[in-house]
């Protein structure tokens, strides 16, 4: 369903639907102040990255502070900070985002530096195994906003790890908690209803751990601390996320661009619960 500006301002408050926000049509434009999706470039140095244990350590243990924002380097300037929680809970081959915000003394973002994520501890070895947690890349580069994210994949063992962001010539570095349960399970997916003249090229899927985040959505920047995030590249394609802790309630944040990678159009839906391996259905 096609909304216009007008009617949407007025009194649409429905939220299954992409809405289109055409630029000539608005005094204002949707284009967000983050990078496109082509510009969150990720660098893989290694098949399975974050997986060195550091050095004088044993693996599979913790050495030094157990946990927190380390100090590193006393005299650097920089700033490292988490971008939402640091504690996590997560499924069986479930997985979770982690992602920092690196600044400048004068709080200012940080854009095109690279972060390094590492497994420091919950590893048996100096590599994962199939069965215990990986992440997606072990640097990936800051966006104009700072922010720099990697997936965190557990496996099929119930663990505790301990992942360590660091940047060059920040004072601390952020280290996140992850602990992967048994618990009981449910899947989701998620369909896209669109129906307007603009083609959408990309869009972003933010799976969100506030079912009322939909009362009041905000689209012209993502949102903060997602559980999951991935990319879609057409309207008529279906995303399914597995390994969902039954019981939790989400919310589901759509982001949508053109072909020219300009923010067009958004959705939401909130309040989506997840049962006992039930496959929720739900379209945005």
């Amino acid at each position: 369903m096609l909304i216009t500006p007008h009617f949407f301002l007025k009194k649409y408050t429905f939220n299954m639907c992409l809405f289109l926000s055409l630029i000539s049509l608005f005094s204002w434009s949707c284009e967000d102040e983050t990078a496109p999706i082509k510009e969150r470039e990720l660098i893989v140095d290694t098949p399975i990255a974050g997986t060195l244990t550091p050095a004088g350590s044993t693996a599979g243990t913790t050495t030094g502070t157990p946990a927190g924002n380390n100090i590193i380097d006393e005299n650097a300037t920089r700033i490292l900070l988490p971008a939402g929680e640091t504690e996590k809970i997560i499924a069986i081959n479930g997985e979770t985002e982690l992602s920092v915000f690196l600044f400048d003394q004068d709080g200012e973002p940080l854009a095109q530096q690279r972060i390094q994520f590492q497994i420091i501890s919950g590893l048996m070895g100096a590599t994962p195994t199939d069965q215990e947690g990986a992440l997606s890349a072990s640097r990936t580069i800051s966006n104009e906003a700072g922010l720099a994210k990697v997936t965190f994949q557990a496996g099929s063992l119930i663990k505790h790890y301990q992942v360590q962001a660091t940047a060059e010539g920040a004072r601390r570095s952020v280290t996140f908690e992850i602990d992967v349960v048994n618990l009981p399970m449910g899947s989701l997916n998620i369909s896209f209803d669109y129906q307007g003249p603009v083609t959408l090229k990309n869009l972003e899927v933010y799976l969100l751990r506030e079912p009322d985040f939909c009362e009041t959505p905000y689209y012209l920047t993502p949102p903060m601390d997602p559980f999951i995030n991935r990319t879609v590249e057409r309207i008529s394609d279906r995303l399914s996320l597995d390994s969902l802790l039954a019981g939790e309630s989400f919310s589901v944040l759509v982001r949508a661009r053109n072909e020219s990678g300009v923010l067009v159009g958004g959705g939401c839906e909130g309040d989506i619960r997840i049962f006992e391996n039930e496959q929720r259905n739900t379209t945005v």
